[in-house]
């Protein structure tokens, strides 16, 4: 990068976190530090919990997905709408009534202490996991643009993150997601302005539409019941709702941004702004991963994304040439089939063929580069970085890579955050929290912040593996949010089921995911989408818990009266 990209980027981010620190508040109780004081307005928190889910994965994974397969991972969003309107109307009132601190807070009022210790428990095993990804994803840019190894470039990250995440509070993190994400949606509009742009004047937008259209990178709906198909209407409308229900009602990295509005009102407001907005954004993610397919028919792209792959060509040559053969194919097919349009149905078809065979041949051709290489890494969540290095102008790049850079941040200062405030709240011990006092309390949630972070940063270095960072974030909370959505639906829609009930519920949710995921191959010859995973995990809960309630006491209606210290409203 120039030194303007470079200065735009280090200026970025320190107007991000001077600004967030300058919001945070060394004083206050609980409520303050890990609420906000429940005074944020709907629209704050609505864009909080966007950019909370919108991290740099979105970035880089969501756009590597739109390259790869197009539109069609839209369809995993179908049921966020659907889920937002359940929770706004029922456990956000819920919650409110009760006042908790957290989701795990409510389960141990309505059933027991165990059920809040283990269902906090699971949360941060799967949050600490899923942060790994987060602080993964801008490692792979910064090592693009040093030269440096991922794995350095992971420790670099998480040492980065840490130190900022234990000393903002929830003000600063609310601060800091408006920032990150209208740099997002800046940084994507830029980039898929110069992607349309960048193609030859005789293709365009529309030449780039169509190619995209015969190449099947349009769909937005599949009606398919072919289980072996990852995103479907389904698997979307079935397991996508139950996912987003326990993503938004049981997992406190987002409920924690709702518990901080106003009122009812507030917070309903916020889960409401997202389901609007929520999947026109993710088409714009992924239409700007289409352009870049679009982009890279017609303009030479790498011989592999991955830049160890690249610089190991050297050794493969006879894949390289073949790699290049197939791109110079596949765009000439491409190019022969725009300029025949309408007028022959023959020859358009024939051109068409051609085209998807030579990008098959090309796909064929990167794999076994990967494999003489001994790199398995996949190029999805390269291609993004690639373009920005190597396309935008200067000035831009620095934009860019500040965005994916601030999205990190912020997303890592969001989950860590939540993180803490479960480790402080539900499973400290209750005796010696009382005698913490507000000092005690913070130096507990920085040391919690601090911990989590270094556990996180540990299995990011295991990440780099992974196919697609969206669906392998994606594929780790549904062994996870099956189990809690079945025992916050017992929670709210039964009062027969008790602690013995909830505990084993979500055992057998848990068991149920990995029972699947792991027979599904040898049963029906292919694995179970991970949206359907969690289907089954909470179908298990939900049986499992009912059934041992028919052999307990009746649980006991919960209580909102304080047996701790009292707490600020």
């Amino acid at each position: 990068m120039s030194l303007l990209d470079w200065g735009i980027f280090f200026a970025f981010l320190a107007w991000v976190v001077t600004d967030g620190l300058r919001r945070s508040r060394k004083d206050g109780d609980a409520s303050e530090r890990f609420l906000a004081g429940r005074s944020a307005p709907w629209w704050l928190i609505g864009i909080s919990i966007m950019a909370t889910q919108a991290s740099a994965i979105t970035m880089l994974g969501t756009t590597g997905q739109g390259w790869q397969d197009g539109l069609r991972f839209a369809q995993f969003y179908y049921g966020l709408p659907l889920a937002m309107v359940i929770l706004a109307f029922t456990v956000v009132p819920l919650y409110r009534r009760f006042e908790v601190f957290t989701v795990y807070e409510y389960l141990g009022k309505r059933f027991d202490e165990r059920t809040r210790i283990l269902s906090a428990a699971l949360f941060l095993v799967l949050r600490g996991l899923s942060v790994g990804f987060v602080i993964y994803a801008p490692s792979v840019v910064l090592s693009a643009v040093l030269g440096l190894s991922t794995r350095l470039t992971i420790g670099m990250m998480g040492a980065v993150a840490v130190a900022y995440t234990t000393i903002g509070g929830m003000r600063a993190v609310l601060s800091t997601d408006v920032k990150q994400m209208a740099v997002m949606v800046v940084g994507l509009i830029v980039g898929l302005g110069y992607a349309i742009a960048s193609l030859p004047e005789e293709v365009g937008l529309t030449g780039a539409m169509q190619l995209a259209q015969v190449t099947d990178r349009l769909v937005l709906a599949d009606w398919s019941l072919d289980l072996s198909e990852k995103y479907t209407m389904l698997s979307a409308l079935l397991g996508g709702t139950l996912l987003f229900l326990g993503y938004f009602g049981c997992d406190q990295s987002q409920a924690q941004r709702y518990l901080s509005g106003k009122s009812v009102g507030h917070e309903r407001g916020a889960l409401l702004f997202n389901a609007a907005l929520k999947i026109p954004f993710q088409i714009l993610v992924l239409f700007t991963g289409v352009m870049l397919f679009a982009h890279y028919t017609f303009e030479a792209p790498p011989v592999s994304f991955v830049p160890r792959q690249a610089q190991e060509v050297n050794v493969v040559q006879t894949e390289v040439d073949v790699a290049t053969a197939a791109w110079e194919e596949t765009r000439d097919a491409a190019s022969r089939w725009l300029s025949v349009g309408e007028g022959s149905a023959e020859a358009s078809l024939e051109y068409l063929e051609a085209l998807k065979k030579e990008m098959i041949a090309r796909e064929s051709s990167v794999a076994a580069l990967q494999a003489a290489s001994g790199d398995k890494t996949k190029e999805t969540n390269y291609v993004l970085p690639h373009f920005i290095l190597n396309v935008l102008p200067r000035g831009l790049i620095g934009l860019l890579i500040a965005a994916i850079f601030a999205a990190a941040l912020s997303s890592i200062d969001s989950e860590l955050n939540a993180m803490a405030t479960v480790a402080v709240m539900d499973l400290h011990p209750r005796g010696r929290r009382r005698t913490l006092g507000a000092a005690g309390e913070r130096r507990a949630s920085a040391i919690a912040m601090a911990g989590f972070g270094a556990f996180a940063t540990g299995f990011a270095f295991f990440v780099q593996q992974a196919d697609s960072l969206v669906e392998a974030v994606n594929k780790v909370g549904s062994y996870f949010y099956g189990a809690l959505l079945g025992v916050m639906i017992l929670a709210v829609g039964t009062r027969r089921v008790g602690g013995i009930g909830a505990v084993s519920a979500i055992i057998a949710g848990v068991v149920a995911v990995g029972a699947a995921d792991l027979l599904a191959p040898v049963y029906l010859d292919q694995k179970l989408p991970f949206l359907l995973l969690n289907t089954v995990g909470t179908g298990a809960a939900v049986l499992v818990g009912l059934i041992v309630s028919l052999f307990e006491t009746r649980a006991p209606e919960p209580s909102n009266t304080e047996t701790e210290t009292p707490r600020s409203p």
